[in-house]
């Protein structure tokens, strides 16, 4: 079975070795149960190979504030989450494209959303999650503000 990093690609890991499943610094692909890379909001890579961080905050514009959670009755790692969201971001967000939405605090936690599993009305983001980590239950019940942002399809290079 191949182990794959659940960071890999996201905001949570830019390195273009995560792609490739190679990552330097990935506990996962290191044969480890859990998620100890650190990453602070610059690639591990380039810190690794270089030594210099490269620090990418988020766009204030894309902030959205959490309005409320629930966790389902008969399924207690699914929660539905809505968040209070500015109209220009909700406009900006493509319905048939999936987002990403990460903790303003915490840049080690990013959920990525399939278009299914959200909709968007009357300024609000309804979200439903699947949460097996206890790292992102814990960042999502202490977070109150977040960052949202579709994400892009990669690039292949041929």
């Amino acid at each position: 079975m191949e182990i794959q990093c659940n960071q890999m690609a996201s905001n949570a890991c830019p390195c273009a070795l995560s792609a490739l499943n190679n990552c330097v610094m990935c506990s996962h692909l290191k044969g480890e149960n859990f998620c100890n890379c650190n990453w602070n909001g610059h690639c591990v890579f380039l810190e690794y190979k270089f030594q210099q961080p490269k620090v990418t905050p988020p766009s204030q514009h894309n902030q959205i504030k959490k309005a409320s959670f629930a966790t389902l009755a008969n399924q207690p790692n699914t929660h539905i989450v809505y968040f209070l969201v500015p109209k220009r971001t909700l406009n900006s967000l493509d319905p048939t494209k999936p987002i990403s939405i990460q903790p303003q605090n915490n840049d080690l936690v990013v959920f990525n959303i399939a278009p299914k599993n959200y909709s968007k009305d009357n300024g609000i983001l309804s979200i439903l999650l699947s949460l097996q980590d206890q790292r992102e239950k814990q960042a999502l019940a202490e977070n109150k503000y977040f960052y949202v942002k579709e994400k892009k399809p990669k690039e292949i290079d041929l």
